[in-house]
């Protein structure tokens, strides 16, 4: 999510220096993204970096 949000400023960002609107992708091409990336099993996937990040640095995360 922190990515998705990051790539949102970012455009939001560029588009506003260029004075032209953000393009909208189509539904069609929303739809396969979810189908590729929006799965539970691989929202589970891309966050297992992270929550190996968090007990590292905090250890008593868990308590």
């Amino acid at each position: 999510m922190d990515r998705s949000c990051q790539v949102q400023l970012l455009a939001e960002a560029a588009a506003a220096r260029t004075n032209e609107p953000l393009k909208i992708i189509s539904e069609k091409a929303a739809e396969q993204a979810h189908h590729i990336i929006g799965s539970p099993l691989s929202g589970w996937f891309q966050f297992q970096s992270l929550y190996a990040r968090i007990l590292k640095e905090q250890p008593d995360f868990l308590e």
